[in-house]
């Protein structure tokens, strides 16, 4: 309880400093909370006690669904997190969570009313309480309407699923019968991107993916075809230069990071193609670093291993896409790509896969779960639920 106490103390505080001009009325509201207490420590579930007055361009909302990224898990710990800074002690993590709206600010402009189904997508560095509570107060920038997409699909299609829209509308152009590659990992980074680029542009998506099983689960959402790491390095490689027989592609997404960017690159375009990135832990400087120990190219005549001396051509093309840096610096064209990939869902263009869905009790189960990589979709957690579902372990 203590941990609820502060952080009770803690939001009153910046509610009221951030939003003393306010006009909505001030009431006490009770609810349950995942609370970060601690870096390195597990959250801890308690109620929260809490008096937060509604500012003019905000939007106070019930949660239904929190999605739990990677780079939530990530803010957990003090290695992991760039704001592992003491002060801003405790929190509630989750920046992609949706529910139905209790109250409106007087300066709400969008089309959001009381009893609206909703789903919020929180800035990257946000410092305000997350979606891993029953109850949040969100901006009104951050927020959209459901529309016909339920709560459930929602929470776990703005992140995913508008990257990917946004990456092959923006950054690359994606057109029919062009060839995508896409580097799957856990988490469901790379089942959107495959959706999108498939069901949206209909162009032919190869994939590298990291189990036999997610391999099974890809082809089946629409993959021309797909190969393991886990059968060597070599082996991927001869399989992507077999495959395409020649044939260039237009994209090399890589939702995974680990240096297999180095393996697709031979199969990009170096005049016309990209190369994106979607890692969560991308960074520049380090990606070099990455590049794998293990010599996956042969010489025809030879049969032996050998280097190309222009292996490395692509590092410095590499675009590292983030839905949340466009939050930041262009407010217009985040909030459309956001609707758009609603409308899509709508369509049913795109169905987002869950993995499994956890109870807020179960909170660190998930937590452990996503940090394992168990995950071949997203991972949900049901706020509303104190237990995990039964029914929904796909993996």
């Amino acid at each position: 309880m203590l941990s609820a106490v502060r952080l009770q103390i803690k939001q009153i505080g910046t509610q009221f400093s951030r939003y003393q001009n306010c006009k909505t009325p001030v009431r006490w509201r009770s609810y349950r909370a995942a609370i970060l207490e601690e870096f390195d420590k597990p959250l801890v579930v308690a109620k929260v006690k809490n008096e937060t007055p509604l500012g003019m361009s905000m939007i106070r909302m019930s949660v239904d669904f929190c999605s739990l990224n990677l780079a939530d898990v990530n803010k957990l710990s003090s290695a992991s997190s760039s704001n592992a800074d003491e002060t801003l002690l405790p929190t509630i993590p989750g920046c992609e969570f949706s529910g139905e709206v209790i109250e409106v600010g007087d300066f709400v402009e969008e089309n959001i009313r009381k009893g609206d189904k909703v789903v919020a997508l929180l800035a990257h560095d946000h410092q305000i309480a997350g979606g891993l509570a029953e109850e949040v107060v969100v901006p009104e920038v951050d927020c959209f309407n459901c529309g016909t997409v339920s709560t459930k699909d929602a929470a776990v299609l703005v992140k995913a699923h508008g990257t990917a829209f946004l990456a092959f509308t923006k950054h690359c152009e994606l057109k029919e019968n062009d060839i995508v590659i896409v580097l799957a990992g856990a988490a469901g980074n790379g089942l959107a991107a495959i959706q999108i680029a498939k069901n949206v542009f209909k162009a032919k998506v190869y994939v590298i993916c990291d189990t036999d099983d997610t391999g099974t689960l890809i082809r089946a959402e629409g993959a021309h075809k797909a190969i393991s790491v886990k059968e060597g390095l070599a082996k991927v490689y001869k399989f992507f230069d077999e495959a395409l027989k020649g044939r260039k592609a237009k994209v090399v997404y890589d939702a995974v990071g680990d240096g297999l960017l180095y393996v697709a690159a031979d199969f990009v375009d170096r005049d016309n193609g990209k190369v994106l990135s979607v890692d969560a832990a991308y960074d520049p400087a380090k990606f070099p670093s990455t590049k794998p120990k293990e010599q996956f190219r042969k010489s025809k005549k030879s049969k032996e291993p050998t280097e190309d001396e222009n292996a490395d051509w692509f590092v410095s093309k590499i675009e590292h896409i983030d839905l949340h840096k466009l939050q930041e610096t262009d407010k217009e064209s985040y909030r459309q790509t956001v609707m758009d990939t609603l409308a899509l869902s709508e369509e049913d263009l795109i169905t987002p896969y869950v993995s499994r869905t956890f109870g807020l009790n179960d909170v660190n189960e998930a937590v452990k779960f996503v940090r394992e990589k168990k995950c071949t979709g997203k991972v949900l957690i049901d706020v509303k639920e104190q237990k995990s579902h039964k029914d929904d372990k796909k993996d």
